[in-house]
């Protein structure tokens, strides 16, 4: 004969675990929706393999170096910007161009791309793999 009891407790127990596994794969699967949803619109732009670009920032023959990535659509400007996160000084872009707060005694802050002084705006001048910026003070 069978217990009744104990079938019943058998099936019960079963339908929760089953249950239990289910909710964790929905919720697994959920959170994966929502994590594609969310974050990947933060890394559509991962940077360029192994495509570097390198900046000098030489201020009266004091030359500091930094390299990395680029990123698609980075601007001369962004790459400043970088250079002082990394670097530990402040960039900014006011009428004129003031990096580290320097930016008096008639001298100014010029911008060379590949060994050419840049005429548009650094803000508009997007950096291709290989770019070399120098940042001169004079």
């Amino acid at each position: 004969m069978l217990n009744t009891s104990n079938t019943f407790n058998w099936i019960t127990l079963s339908a929760i675990v089953l249950s239990g596994v289910y909710f964790i794969y929905y919720a697994n699967a959920e959170f994966a929706r929502d994590m594609n949803y969310y974050i990947a619109p933060l890394t559509e732009q991962p940077a360029v393999k192994n495509k570097r670009a390198t900046l000098v920032l030489d201020y009266e023959g004091k030359k500091r170096v930094f390299a990395g990535a680029i990123l698609p659509n980075m601007a001369v400007s962004d790459v400043l910007a970088a250079a002082g996160q990394v670097g530990d000084f402040e960039v900014l872009f006011k009428p004129r161009l003031i990096i580290d707060g320097r930016a008096e005694n008639g001298k100014k802050w010029n911008i060379f791309v590949n060994g050419k002084e840049i005429e548009e705006i650094i803000l508009e001048r997007r950096v291709r793999a290989g770019d070399e910026i120098l940042a001169k003070y004079e």
